[in-house]
């Protein structure tokens, strides 16, 4: 027999009487509320949990943003950290080319001893020329060289200029493995070389900075005159040996240190050695031919001036020597001297580079773009005799 369950639900009081209790009339705030104990109607509390679940929101929000930051800040780091590193890999890289390529002069360099004095010196032919510092070798004593192998070897002076600091000189009886000239005369400053020397039976190579590729000094006779052009190195090649060939990452030589003092170490650019080396070869001597102007690159006179110029390059004049070949046919301070015997010229040592092959007292023609001509149509071409340098 099923047993039914008894139902103990109540019916829901639907009556007027139990409605106006639940929403009684009056209190406008409190109109339709439950009544408290007082008969006053009472507005509902938020509960503790609703406050929790928004406090509970607004630490998961910081939270979120905080993660955020962070991984903006890490990420940034990041990126940082790597790029450095390959900044570092690449001159790492750079610099064991630059190793890898003075290696392969190492067989030309030499140690140059007369005396007590010692330096340095490099093989520029096959037949025994070697360059090297001209207050080295003209000094009181015997000239004797030592080369890779340690083999010594009396050598003779063939040719030095005190104001230059350069000298040749020539042993006999050994065929030597000559270091490469550059032809590239454009150096720029922050460009990383290498400063090489042969130090009693080391080869040395230390890596340094162009500061100046166009640094004038004067020498040390007073007369006022200075060697231009020079290539001014950082504090790192004051260590160096006189005589020391500077080496680009292409194994090529682009100077020859000559002096140091409290700015540097400075060097004759490889132009300068090519010139030297060329006539003294040819007539035993090296004269040097000039115009009778001071220059510097169209480059470095706008960056000097700030003037914006209708040229792109050439020699700005600077100075014009009295009774020169230069102001007897009207060359003028603020010219500038865009080509030299038909050939382009982008500064004095191109200038000096062809005016070398030339005979003191011949003539050349010059591409003049007069000073505060508007245009490239104010261009002259201008005769100017070859004289020798004083």
């Amino acid at each position: 027999m099923t047993k039914h369950r008894k139902d103990t639900h109540r019916p829901i009081d639907t009556s007027p009487a139990f409605q106006n209790d639940l929403f009684p009339e009056g209190d406008e705030k409190t109109a339709g509320l439950p009544k408290n104990i007082e008969g006053v109607g009472r507005q509902p509390r938020i509960g503790n949990h609703s406050r929790s679940w928004w406090f509970m929101m607004d630490t998961v929000i910081i939270g979120l943003a905080l993660v955020m930051v962070l991984f903006t800040v890490y990420s940034h780091q990041g990126m940082m950290r790597d790029t450095a590193s390959k900044e570092t890999a690449a001159e790492s890289a750079d610099e064991a080319r630059l190793k890898q390529a003075a290696g392969t002069v190492d067989a030309a360099v030499m140690r140059v001893n007369v005396g007590a004095a010692s330096g340095t010196g490099f093989a520029v032919t096959t037949d025994g020329m070697i360059m090297t510092a001209a207050h080295l070798v003209t000094a009181a004593g015997e000239i004797q060289v030592t080369d890779k192998k340690k083999k010594r070897h009396n050598a003779r002076l063939i040719w030095s200029d005190a104001d230059l600091d350069l000298a040749l000189i020539k042993i006999s009886g050994s065929r030597l493995k000559p270091a490469l000239l550059s032809d590239d005369d454009q150096f720029y400053k922050g460009e990383t070389v290498m400063c090489l020397g042969r130090s009693g039976k080391k080869y040395t190579m230390n890596k340094t900075t162009i500061l100046n590729p166009d640094a004038n000094v004067p020498t040390a006779d007073g007369s006022g005159y200075a060697v231009r052009d020079l290539i001014q190195l950082d504090a790192t090649s004051k260590n160096s040996l006189a005589g020391s060939p500077l080496c680009d990452s292409e194994g090529q030589i682009i100077g020859m240190t000559v002096k140091t003092d409290a700015s540097g170490t400075y060097a004759l650019p490889a132009y300068s050695l090519s010139t030297v080396l060329d006539q003294v070869i040819m007539t035993g001597a090296y004269v040097p031919r000039t115009i009778g102007i001071t220059g510097e690159s169209a480059d470095q006179y706008k960056m000097r001036t700030g003037e914006t110029a209708p040229f792109d390059h050439g020699i700005a004049v600077l100075s014009v020597a009295p009774g020169s070949g230069a102001e007897k046919a009207g060359i003028a301070v603020g010219d500038v001297i865009t080509s030299v015997d038909g050939k382009s010229v982008n500064n004095p040592r191109e200038m000096a580079a062809t005016l070398a092959d030339m005979h003191p007292g011949s003539k050349t023609a010059l591409t003049v773009h007069r000073a505060g001509a508007k245009t490239g149509s104010a261009d002259e071409q201008i005769e100017v005799e070859v004289a020798v340098a004083p």
